[in-house]
Parts: structure tokens; C-alpha cells; sequence
């Protein structure tokens, strides 16, 4: 069973989100895109991932990304996971949050995942429960129940959620990373059931965070991986094993 204390893994994959989307947006700033970072290179990290996960949101539907927990955006947001709380800006500047809602379970390790969930031209949030393995997705960025509810995946084992558009039908949907396997499992409907991509890319157990966006502006999400010990970036522009197509830190 997966140690999910207040100091395991899953727990701090929410607490480090914000930071995470600060520091990847000192590398890579890119246009209607979550970007993303992937691997095939060595580092020595001790064999106990740090997972973490990222996204991004347009908030008010006007094809700037929003808000961000991710690796690329226009403007940051962050998540409270003590009080399960969004804090969406609409610009990279100090100030009070422009969307400011709580919706989830507080204090419970889920994570935060966000995307266009119905094609209708507008990222909104949704969280993940490790422990179930279990997506709450939401069609506006408001407190309220889930839109979308469904268990993907196995629980208990420390898997990483990742949202994108992988098959360029206008659709964010939800996928999961194991990093002990550095294994990507995407769906391509928000629903349960088996990955229609299941593929190995980058290091396992070296505590690389995974991403997604389109880093080749071809209208299709892929994965990527982040070494946060180099802060190296290394993504992919397909959806498949093999070396990473662009390296930068």
C-alpha cells in the first residue's frame, strides 16, 4: 500500500504544483500549449519519486491560457490542497486572485488536473484521488459537484494524472504516469476503461514530472518530462517510446 502521510509522494505532488508552475515558466513561455518535458537522459536521484503533476487553464474563454499548475501558461493560479481551494489570475502580476472558489474534499492528497473537458473553448479544473484512482472533472471553473466522475487506472500506487488533447478532437482528456515505470497511460475519452495509449518513455524512479502540451504547434497534445534536479525539459512530439525530440534547461 502506498504511503500517502502528509510527507509521502502523492501528498507533496499538490503542495509543490504552484512552485513547480512558477519555475517552468521561467523556461518556457508558449501559446495556447501546456507544454511539456520528457526524458531518456541519467541523473542520480534516489529511487523514491517525487511525482507531480501539471496543467493549464483558460479561464474566461479567450484563448489565453489562464491559470496554471503546469508547465507552461499566460498566467499563474495556485491549489490549496489543505482546503481543496483554486486561486486563478488572468495576469502574471501580484494581486488577488481573479477566480477564487473551493470545490473537492480539503486535506484529502488529491491532485489538480485541468483542461477543456467539453470542447467548448474553455479549461477548466478537476482533481485526482490517488488512493481511488478516481477523476472529478468540472465543465466551469466554480464550486460545485463534479461533471464528470469516473476511476481510471490503479489506486494506491502512486500514479501521476496528465490532461491533453491527444488525438486532435478538440477534447482534453485525462492519462496517468507511473513514475516507478516512467509508463504513460492516456485515455482518449474522459471515462473508465483501459488506455488507448499505453507506452515507456524517460528514466524510471529518477523523481521526473510529467507534462503534456503541443510543443510542435501540430494541434496534438503530447508528453514530456521535467528533471527538476538539472531543470531540464525534455518533450516529445509523439506519443510513443523513443528519445526526446527537444532537450533544454
Amino acid at each position: 500500500m502506498e504511503n500517502l502521510s502528509p510527507a509521502s509522494p502523492v501528498r507533496r505532488t499538490a503542495l509543490l504544483a504552484g512552485l513547480f508552475a512558477v519555475t517552468v515558466a521561467l523556461n518556457v513561455t508558449m501559446h495556447l500549449e501546456r507544454a511539456s518535458l520528457l526524458s531518456a537522459q541519467i541523473s542520480q536521484i534516489p529511487p523514491n519519486p517525487t511525482p507531480q503533476c501539471a496543467d493549464h487553464i483558460d479561464n474566461d474563454g479567450d484563448g489565453a491560457i489562464d491559470f496554471a499548475a503546469a508547465p507552461s501558461f499566460d498566467s499563474i493560479g495556485l491549489y490549496d490542497p489543505r482546503t481543496s481551494t483554486f486561486y486563478l489570475k488572468n495576469k502574471n502580476e501580484t494581486g488577488v486572485a481573479d477566480l477564487t472558489f473551493a470545490y473537492g474534499m480539503a486535506n484529502k492528497g488529491w491532485v489538480q488536473v485541468a483542461g477543456d473537458w467539453n470542447n467548448d473553448g474553455t479549461d477548466t479544473i478537476g482533481l485526482y484521488d490517488p488512493r481511488a484512482s478516481k477523476f472529478y472533472l468540472k465543465n466551469k471553473n466554480e464550486t460545485g459537484v463534479a461533471d464528470l466522475t469516473f476511476g481510471y487506472g490503479m489506486a494506491y500506487r502512486g500514479w501521476v494524472p496528465v490532461a491533453g488533447d491527444w488525438n486532435n478532437d478538440g477534447t482534453d482528456t485525462i492519462g496517468l504516469y507511473d513514475p516507478r515505470a516512467s509508463t504513460f497511460y492516456l485515455k482518449n475519452k474522459n471515462e473508465t476503461g483501459v488506455a488507448d495509449l499505453t507506452f515507456a518513455y524517460g528514466m524510471a524512479y529518477r523523481g521526473w514530472l510529467p507534462g503534456a502540451g503541443d510543443g510542435n504547434n501540430d494541434v496534438t497534445d503530447t508528453i514530456g518530462l521535467y528533471d527538476p534536479r538539472t531543470s531540464t525539459f525534455y518533450l516529445k512530439n509523439k506519443n510513443e517510446t523513443g528519445v526526446a525530440d527537444l532537450t533544454f534547461a
